[in-house]
């Protein structure tokens, strides 16, 4: 079996959804997560689940320590360009892992190991939940030096690094890089070029990355399942016993989902109306409520 440690540093406050989270990552037993944060630890406790307790000054200073730059942002957002460079800062929590990885907190995991078997982890070295880029909600890289360390092919990555503000480095930068010059070309030639198609089957065949839309991510420019951009979106999410569907595609099970779209003040809904436009109230206070299934829609998280 492939172990994976997802590493996510996380400074403020825990969401009001957080529980629900640790829940979806509880119900995916053979991979652990570490978490370097400010935040006590959660109400519902996971084994595959750990915290080291750091203020986000302390954190600075090892990221400075590792990566013998300036990093001293206002703002802890800005450890989101840090993503690519998580297995080289904090190398020496990945002993006996085949993969580490990243993601974001504002979604549900259904079963991981369902769709990124232990087959498909066998024969590739490189996941992205996107097919054009690499996903900086989710992403996971071979626990080697060579991807441990790929961060530093980027042209300038130092200077990126230490500006304090957020440019996207996970997924404009390094995941550029990672896929070629395949995502620039095909924002240029379209999608459906006959050119794009087939370096989208080159890039897949010569190059031990998995780069598949897995649709987790409601409200964007990516066509869904059956095609419609915006008007073809799932409205409603189903969890229980660790498994995701949704309202429009049946029994097919999914990876995650994730709600950063339906937030308030969303980057990406392009004047689009949030599902939610205020996130109090979303969720009930007591999680343990939740356990035997919940439902997410345009009422928040409900029981089922």
């Amino acid at each position: 079996m492939k172990k994976i440690l997802i590493i996510i540093p996380y400074f403020g406050e825990w969401p009001s959804w957080f529980n629900l989270y640790i829940e979806s990552c509880k119900n995916n037993p053979s991979i652990d997560w570490l978490f370097f944060t400010d935040c006590d630890e959660p109400e519902n406790k996971a084994e595959n689940i750990k915290y080291h307790k750091i203020t986000f000054a302390d954190y600075k200073k090892i990221v400075e320590e590792k990566l013998l730059i300036n990093f001293n942002p206002s703002n802890s957002y800005k450890l989101c360009d840090l993503k690519p460079a998580l297995g080289y800062i904090h190398e020496e929590h990945l002993a006996g892992y085949d993969f580490f990885g990243y993601g974001d907190i504002d979604l549900i995991y259904g079963n991981i190991k369902s769709i990124y078997t232990d087959e498909l982890l066998s024969k590739y070295e490189v996941f992205s939940t996107h097919e054009n880029f690499l996903s900086g909600h989710f992403a996971l890289l071979k626990n080697t030096q060579k991807y441990r360390e790929y961060f530093k092919r980027i042209k300038n990555w130092k200077e990126i690094l230490e500006s304090n503000k957020h440019v996207a480095f996970d997924e404009f930068y390094f995941g550029v890089d990672l896929a070629g010059r395949y995502r620039i070309l095909s924002k240029i030639l379209g999608k459906q070029s006959s050119i794009i198609t087939r370096l989208r089957k080159l890039r897949n065949s010569n190059k031990r990355y998995l780069f598949r839309e897995e649709y987790t991510t409601p409200y964007t420019r990516i066509p869904w399942i059956d095609g419609g951009v915006w008007d073809n979106h799932p409205t409603e999410w189903y969890w229980k016993n660790g498994i995701l569907t949704n309202n429009i595609n049946g029994n097919r099970q999914f990876l995650y989902f994730h709600f950063m779209n339906w937030k308030p003040n969303s980057a990406h809904l392009r004047g689009k109306k949030p599902i939610w436009e205020d996130m109090d109230g979303i969720v009930l206070e007591n999680y343990k409520q939740y356990l035997n299934g919940f439902k997410i829609n345009k009422n928040g998280f409900q029981v089922l």
